[in-house]
C-alpha cells in the first residue's frame, strides 16, 4: 500500500512569497514517481507561474 501524505497550504504567486518558492520547488525537485495535487484561492498574477507548477 502506497502511504499517502498530505501539505496542505495557500499557494498564490502574490510577491513571490515563501510558500509559493517552497511549492515551487518541491515541484520542480519531486521525483516523477510522486504526484502533487495543487490549488489556490487566490488568483495568479502570473499565469506562466501556474504552467510552472502543472509540470
Amino acid at each position: 500500500m502506497n502511504d499517502i501524505k498530505v501539505l496542505e497550504v495557500n499557494v498564490n504567486d502574490h510577491s513571490y512569497n515563501g510558500v509559493f518558492s517552497l511549492i515551487k520547488n518541491v515541484v520542480l525537485n519531486k521525483p516523477r514517481s510522486i504526484q502533487i495535487d495543487i490549488a489556490s484561492f487566490g488568483k495568479f498574477e502570473n499565469s506562466k507561474n501556474i504552467e510552472i507548477l502543472n509540470q
